[in-house]
């Protein structure tokens, strides 16, 4: 692996709907790492705990 580069990219479709998809960037391609779908208000906090639980 040359790169360990994260990346997430958030929309929230609704108003307290969001969708996440988390890639990890490895030889210069993306990777999928998780796919979340939520409801949630704090969505930046859901992220958070994901990516910490996952040693991101």
């Amino acid at each position: 692996m040359r790169s360990k580069e994260w990346t997430a990219r958030c929309r929230k479709p609704d108003f307290d709907q969001f969708s996440a998809i988390i890639v990890k960037v490895v030889d210069q391609q993306p990777k999928l790492v998780y796919i979340l779908i939520h409801y949630s208000q704090t969505w930046s906090e859901t992220i958070c705990s994901i990516c910490s639980r996952r040693g991101l």
